[in-house]
């Protein structure tokens, strides 16, 4: 028998405030208004159509993958400004999100090609 502890409400509102972040300041850079509906109607970023559990240690991890990948798009909004170290926590975390079936539009190679792509 395996104890596993729920995530806390405000961490579950805290994911979805991140999410509502990524949609409202990073897509609305390199994507349209009607991409990033399709965005919606395709499921990116929804936890709901997500492998998430909603235990305590997948939203620890949820919430650390979507701080990092924010705060290195916010820095980096240029592709040249984008270093070796920064792609590859990206990846890391891009790659992460996808373990718990999470869609993200970008990849680390599309952002530092400058062409954001869904994946």
């Amino acid at each position: 028998m395996k104890v596993v502890i729920a995530a806390t409400e405000e961490q579950q509102k805290y994911i979805e405030e991140m999410i509502s972040k990524f949609y409202s300041h990073i897509f609305t850079r390199s994507y349209t208004a009607n991409e990033i509906a399709a965005f919606k109607k395709q499921g990116v970023l929804n936890l709901s159509e997500s492998q998430y559990n909603g235990t305590m240690d997948e939203a620890l991890q949820i919430i650390s993958c979507l701080q990092t990948i924010y705060i290195l798009l916010e820095e980096n909004c240029e592709p040249q400004n984008s270093n070796e170290l920064d792609l590859h926590r990206l990846e890391w975390n891009f790659n992460k999100l996808r373990s718990f079936g999470l869609q993200f539009p970008y990849s680390s190679e599309s952002i530092h090609s400058g062409k954001q792509h869904i994946h």
